[in-house]
């Protein structure tokens, strides 16, 4: 299941564990940190996520 995100509209919960994969560059994040790593990695643009189980 992939969806996509653009952080200028989607709010970060802390309460996120969940294990996402970034489709673009391969990296696996937990979902709490999803917010910095597209701000840092990606120049904050728009980016798809796949949720891991």
């Amino acid at each position: 299941m992939a969806y996509r995100t653009n952080n200028k509209f989607t709010k970060m919960l802390l309460s996120d564990f969940a294990l996402d994969a970034l489709i673009q560059c391969g990296k696996m994040v937990m979902g709490y940190e999803k917010e910095n790593h597209v701000r840092e990695g990606h120049g904050g643009q728009g980016v798809e996520w796949m949720r891991l189980k």
